[in-house]
């Protein structure tokens, strides 16, 4: 498909038809919007705030999109925040790519809702019933779903991840997937989008919903330059009517100390008092978000009236400053930022199957193992985790969707091994319980059980709770301050569902990696230390000097 031609309408000039008649200026200026991509855009029609028809005029998060699509090959990632026009020139740009290829290409609009993506063909449907009398052309098909040019056959598709198969007997040159990170089964979907494609590009772009989600890792991967992808982030302070306009009021500034009494309370004379800026009193934590982000006083107070209106949790995943910001703790997170934030993270090999060795065994002390097991079929992960019993550090981690329950088991005995043949807690609820059957019937003896009832560890709504607030208590007092970034990325996908229970919010995994960890903490309870060899040398030292004080005849009077 050639991208230097377009399609050149027919000129209608005093009702009279010109198709390509001759080189005239006009003819000329008229190809030259066509290859334009600005050109056309700015002639596009759009709804205003007021509900009027006006023509589009590109913000500069707008022109950056537009850059991007045209200086950059790779597919677009755009984490935004709310209403800043993304979704509107997206359309628009793959709108000028759908009318002016001379080729029937195909578009899909694409979005978790089917309303959504009807919507949003509505606004290519008004590009066209808007479009200058130079550069109409005709439709073939038209309907609440679908829009077919007459001449080329080019057309363009509203499609939901709704529909039973997808884009499966769907094939696009261009996809705007929207609000993405609200798919179900985001990870599904995209893998199906990106089949459908034949050699295109997509759209990819939404606001944040939580850590770990679809969108957000890929994020990460457009970070790291993974996966063919380029990433725009737009903060809300670059957004230009984001800030207060007009004379300042008396009740902004009132606001203002009570905000500040909200945060450190009357009494608290430790903390400074509310700060004075152009006339306007803005709280400690407002001045250190204005000074961190360079904010004006006019943006701070647009802030303060969003923020009462959304709360401070919604706020930021809604209007984020940074996409560390928009993927912050959620209000329903099960780990908070306090239990998290002081804990360093570290990379590791994500290859399925890699063993990551962090510290090699030391014969001082004695380790754990901690196994959550899966089927092996490409689903859920198996995970191990082994600590240290002394420091309560990780000290290895391995995890696969690809072994089998012999080569699982395989694995736990090498670990074990390893480590000093260290004791080993395997959750026996379904897929576990084959598990522990396959090590029992090799003689595998360093297994977990209760020390009451002598039975395999069983996850069940009581014991979950005990599992997770030992593990947060662990974390939350610093016990364990290092940990993985995998397992740090799923600790930040549990939450607290809507009946009050745990549950993982991602959709990558079930958080193997955060069970594993929990089971071995539970496993490090029945580990002991080797006790003569982890006594220090002072007290070894001091014992051994009490004992021949005790039993030797030095210092005895004789009779």
């Amino acid at each position: 498909m050639s991208e230097n031609k377009v399609i050149t309408p027919e000129l209608k000039v005093g009702g009279i038809k010109h198709w390509r008649r001759k080189k005239t200026a006009r003819y000329l200026a008229l190809t030259a919007i066509l290859s334009d991509p600005y050109g056309f855009i700015s002639r596009l029609k759009v709804k205003d705030k007021a509900g009027r028809l006006a023509f589009l005029k590109p913000t500069s998060e707008q022109m950056e999109i537009i850059k991007a699509f045209i200086e950059d090959e790779r597919h677009l990632v755009i984490l935004k925040p709310r209403q800043i026009g993304s979704s509107t020139i997206s359309l628009a740009l793959l709108f000028w790519k759908w009318y002016t290829s001379p080729q029937p290409i195909s578009v899909a609009i694409l979005s978790h809702k089917l309303a959504s993506s009807k919507h949003l063909l509505e606004i290519f449907m008004r590009f066209w019933d808007n479009l200058p009398l130079e550069l109409q052309r005709g439709l073939k098909v038209r309907n609440t779903t679908q829009m077919q040019l007459e001449d080329t056959g080019a057309k363009v598709e509203a499609l939901s991840a709704e529909g039973h198969g997808g884009l499966r007997s769907f094939s696009a040159n261009y996809i705007h997937l929207s609000e993405y990170a609200f798919a179900p089964n985001g990870d599904e979907l995209k893998a199906t989008a990106l089949a459908s494609l034949n050699e295109g590009r997509m759209i990819q772009e939404s606001t944040a919903n939580y850590w770990g989600d679809a969108h957000h890792s890929d994020v990460l991967k457009a970070q790291r330059g993974e996966g063919d992808l380029r990433l725009l982030f737009f903060p809300w302070s670059q957004h230009e009517e984001y800030s207060v306009k007009g004379p300042r009021t008396k009740i902004q500034k009132v606001r203002a100390l009570e905000n500040w009494n909200k945060e450190v309370g009357d009494n608290n004379e430790d903390t400074p008092r509310p700060h004075k800026v152009d006339g306007v009193y803005i709280s400690h934590v407002e001045m250190s978000i204005m000074e961190s982000y360079g904010l004006t006083i006019d943006q701070i107070l647009w802030r303060r009236i969003k923020v009462e209106q959304f709360g401070e949790h919604k706020f930021r995943r809604e209007f984020p400053l940074s996409i560390e910001e928009a993927y912050g703790s959620s209000s329903n997170a099960y780990f908070k930022e306090e239990d998290l934030g002081h804990i360093e993270t570290y990379a590791i090999d994500t290859v399925d199957g890699a063993l990551n060795i962090i510290e090699d065994f030391r014969k001082e002390t004695a380790y754990a193992l901690g196994v959550d097991v899966a089927t092996g079929v490409e689903r859920d992960f198996s995970a191990i985790q082994v600590l240290d019993k002394t420091t309560w550090r990780q000290v290895a981690v391995w995890s696969s969707n690809k072994t089998s329950i012999s080569e699982t088991a395989d694995m736990v005995q090498h670990m074990s091994s390893m480590y000093g043949d260290a004791k080993t807690l395997i959750e026996e609820n379904n897929i576990g319980h084959a598990l522990l059957l396959e090590l029992r019937s090799r003689g595998f003896t360093k297994l977990w059980s209760h020390p009451d009832t002598g039975k395999d560890w069983s996850t069940n709504v009581k014991t979950k709770w005990v599992l997770f607030e030992e593990l947060k208590e662990v974390l939350t007092k610093g016990i364990i301050s290092n940990i993985d970034v995998v397992t740090m990325q799923q600790l930040r996908s549990f939450i607290i569902n809507d009946k009050g229970n745990i549950d993982y919010a991602s959709r990558d995994s079930h958080g193997d990696q955060v069970v594993a960890l929990a089971l071995a903490i539970q496993c490090l309870k029945q580990v002991t230390l080797p006790r003569n060899l982890f006594l220090p040398e002072w007290v070894k030292t001091q014992r051994f000097e009490k004992a021949a004080k005790k039993y030797s005849n030095r210092g005895r009077a004789r009779y």
